[in-house]
């Protein structure tokens, strides 16, 4: 049976408007989604972005070098051990500000900022504010170079796979050692640098103050 014109133009009709709302659904599904997974890590970074904002402005000596995070961008799946020995994250230190730092004992800088970084932990550590110095040297004890340093008291991180370097690298301009990168409470980054820094300067504690109370 032929159908009339008017009944093909119909079927036709709802053919398309099928067709457009499953192309919406797929829209809705796949296209979008960038726009709201932005949103939502920029939510998710919120204090970071603040304290971003607030340190943007200081450029005194070293700190100058820190590039300040201009997006939000996790810092929450970096792993490494913990001083027992085991699989750890950032996740652990949710809650406070961290100052990550990744060094190896062959590594000049390094050796020279150790006791400046042990010295800031002393001075800020507390429940808002924590250095986390994570060693990547594949072998030997890293607690002989602390003590030989004069830094025995900084807990001692490790991961001597430097599957966190390859991490922080895939995140961050981050390309040598020591790398730096200082974290907010949402484990978001803040700002990032590499090379040494004088981390027990006065003007050290000013950006991790600053940054701790732009996060309030």
């Amino acid at each position: 049976m032929k159908l009339s014109s008017s009944s093909r133009n119909l079927k036709l009709g709802k053919a398309l408007f099928a067709g457009i709302i499953v192309i919406a659904a797929l829209g809705r599904s796949v296209f979008p989604a960038n726009s709201q997974e932005t949103l939502k890590s920029d939510q998710a970074c919120e204090l970071s972005l603040q304290a971003a904002k607030a340190i943007k402005a200081n450029s005194a000596k070293d700190f100058g070098r820190i590039q300040p995070a201009s997006k939000a961008l996790t810092m929450l799946d970096l792993n490494f051990h913990g001083a027992d020995g085991q699989p750890m994250d950032m996740t652990a230190f949710n809650g406070k500000t961290v100052l990550l730092n990744l060094w190896a004992s062959w590594c000049a800088p390094c050796r020279k900022e150790m006791p400046d970084l042990h010295a800031l932990q002393q001075k800020l550590g507390s429940d808002k504010f924590q250095v986390v110095a994570v060693n990547v040297d594949r072998r030997g004890d890293p607690n002989d170079f602390l003590k030989e340093v004069g830094a025995a008291g900084l807990p001692v991180y490790s991961d001597n796979s430097m599957g966190i370097l390859r991490q922080l690298r895939s995140k961050t301009r981050a390309r040598g050692l020591p790398s730096t990168v200082l974290i907010g409470e949402d484990g978001c980054e803040i700002g990032a640098m590499v090379g040494p820094a004088e981390w027990a300067s006065d003007e050290a504690v000013a950006l991790i103050n600053e940054a701790v109370a732009a996060q309030k």
